[in-house]
Parts: structure tokens; sequence; C-alpha cells
């Protein structure tokens, strides 16, 4: 130290300005219903305040263009819904892809159990409300939540009703062709049972850049 001291002392790093959010999570939503106040107060001091804001704000429902879907974690877990046991079930969407909040990693998965696969699609230690709000840009849906043949199908069957989703023919894992023509109207929770019990999801990405789309086949 000494003599040297000033040279050899590395300057401290500088605390990156938290992150302001104005207006509501979503800004483009189709509400169903009111978020029941006993599944807010079930979750309130357990779940990041931006959860029981969304909650507020705008109850169960449609995310822009129907692709994402907001539930009620309580119903859905009773209801038999495909879940994480480390986390809690906080969207659905119109894929039958269970997107799970991991309070232990600080990140969100995505069961994408068309793939029988797993996705982690936010980054340890980003803003939570930034991810949060990540859930309703287009452009994320497409290259992270792989929405490609929703967009597609939603043309020829319209926008599914909040208790269901699309489904491909015959499931991907039984050698069912991934094309939006393949995609059916159904019951979500009965599709989720279904492509469990045609393959178990394995964590398949860890980090949403690692996400590749997939072309056709």
């Amino acid at each position: 130290m000494g003599l040297f001291s000033r040279w050899t002392r590395r300057p401290e790093p500088e605390q990156a300005a938290p992150v302001q959010h104005t207006g509501p999570i979503f800004p483009v939503f189709r509400t169903v219903s009111e978020m029941p106040a006993s599944t807010i107060e079930r979750y309130e001091g357990e779940l990041p305040e931006p959860v029981l804001r969304m909650w507020r704000e705008h109850g169960i429902g449609l995310v822009g263009d129907g692709f994402v879907r907001v539930v009620d974690p309580v119903a859905f877990q009773a209801d038999g819904g495909v879940t994480l046991r480390s986390g809690v079930p906080l969207f659905l969407t119109a894929l039958n892809d269970t997107i799970v909040w991991i309070p232990e990693s600080g990140t969100f998965t995505a069961m994408k159990l068309r793939w029988g696969a797993m996705d982690i699609v936010s980054e340890r230690g980003e803003d939570f409300e930034l991810a949060l709000r990540r859930f309703g840009d287009p452009e994320y849906q497409l290259r992270v939540l792989e929405s490609r043949h929703y967009t597609e199908a939603v043309e020829r069957l319209g926008v599914p009703d909040i208790t269901e989703g699309f489904a491909y023919r015959l499931p991907l894992a039984m050698g069912g062709r991934h094309r939006a023509s393949e995609l059916t109207l159904g019951s979500s929770l009965v599709t989720q049972s279904i492509l469990l019990q045609a393959d178990t999801p394995a964590l398949r990405c860890y980090r949403p850049s690692q996400v590749e789309p997939r072309d056709d086949y």
C-alpha cells in the first residue's frame, strides 16, 4: 500500500440506476375475469410486486394477440395444469406451454410440452418487471416462445378461448408433423395431459439466446 496505493486501488463500480416503469404491465390486454382476491392474498409477500400489480390491473385474460394468457395459478394447479413444483405458473400459451416463475433461480421457465422441452426464457438477475413485460412483446414471443404457428393458425381457426389452445393432430413426440396446418383447437388442460404422457419435458436451453425456433418438417 503506502506510496503506490493510489495507483493500485480499483475504482468502485458504478451502481446501475434502477429501471423506471410506467403504465400498465401490458399495453394491450383482454380481461376475461378478475383475479380472485384469495389468489392475490395467497401469493402476497411470496411473488414479486409486479405480478400482484399485473393481477390487479389486468386480471385473468389474453395478452396482446392472445398467444400468452394470464392464469390463476391456484385454479390452474387445482384443475390439473402441468407445472413445476419449484415454481408458480403465471402464464399459459395458446400452444399449451406453461410459463413458470422459479423463485429460487429468479427466472422464468417455459414448459414447451409440444417439444417435450423446457427453456429458461429470462436472464438471471435482470430487472423482474422488464422480464414480465417482455411476455407481451411479439418479437420475443416469436423468437423465444416460438409462437409462429399460432399466428398462422389464428388466420384459419380464430383466437382460442381462454380455456382452449392449438395442438398438433399427432403429438410431435409421436411423429406428428410440425406445420401450422396440422393444428386443431381443443381444451388446453386435456392437451397438456396428453402431451405429458407422450413425452416428459427435459431442460433444453439455459438462457433465451440459446432458443432456436424450428423450421417446419
